[in-house]
């Protein structure tokens, strides 16, 4: 399940055009701070709207009402992934692994 909510991670931060290890690292911190231990409570809380409420400088958070065709025209697309994406996305699964990996030997030796 953490590889999941890791890969749940890398997928939304690409998304969200976060192009740094720092900003999955970053939000793989703020879940875990809120309890997250799956993929579906990520999902949970990060379709959370944000709350308006008073900040220390007494200005509130702006918040927006989400419009009905949200997230419809992803309904619309979704199909099913073909074997040889399936096969693309584990091999590039697999070098992202072990780059990691390769990583913390590199800072644990």
């Amino acid at each position: 399940e953490p590889q999941k909510v890791i890969l749940e991670a890398i997928t939304l931060s690409a998304r969200g055009n976060g192009r740094t290890w720092r900003f999955v690292f970053n939000k793989l911190n703020f879940w875990r701070k809120q309890g997250v231990k799956s993929v579906s409570d990520a999902s949970n809380l990060e379709n959370k709207p944000i709350a308006s409420h008073p900040t220390r400088f007494g200005k509130a958070i702006r918040t927006e009402e989400q419009p009905e065709w949200l997230g419809k025209e992803e309904e619309q697309t979704k199909r099913e992934a073909t074997p040889e994406e399936i096969a693309a996305f584990e091999e590039e699964k697999r070098k992202l692994f072990g780059r990691i990996k390769d990583y913390k030997e590199q800072k644990s030796g």
